[in-house]
């Protein structure tokens, strides 16, 4: 089992992908905002970071650094395909929304499979 950060604003999408994260297995703190997630980061230590980039008080991209600065991977996900043309450089895998749950689950296994060979 994986601990996870999942950063969603959108009620619907938030509820949504969180519980279908903790029905995979994995232990996963939800939160709405980047101020939330920033603080969640300072006091827990994750497997894997999933942050929309349009929050609230801020970006997912602010996330994603915070995150990387502790050496925790973050997946950005984002509806905006201009967002995702300006993160193609960054080094922080995007994955566009609409996206079917299959293929984010698919992303968080690879992920965490490929980090746990990296130990």
């Amino acid at each position: 089992m994986a601990r996870l950060l999942f950063v969603e604003d959108h009620p619907d999408v938030h509820d949504f992908i969180c519980e279908l994260l903790k029905e995979h297995g994995h232990e996963t703190d939800c939160v709405w905002t980047k101020t939330d997630a920033e603080e969640a980061l300072r006091t827990n230590e994750y497997d894997l970071v999933i942050s929309n980039m349009g929050l609230p008080d801020g970006s997912g991209y602010d996330v994603a650094m915070a995150a990387r600065e502790r050496g925790t991977y973050t997946l950005l996900i984002t509806g905006d395909p201009a967002e995702s043309e300006k993160l193609a450089g960054s080094g922080f895998e995007c994955l566009p929304k609409p996206f079917l749950a299959p293929e984010l689950i698919r992303i968080v296994e690879h992920h965490l499979r490929s980090r746990a060979l990296a130990r």
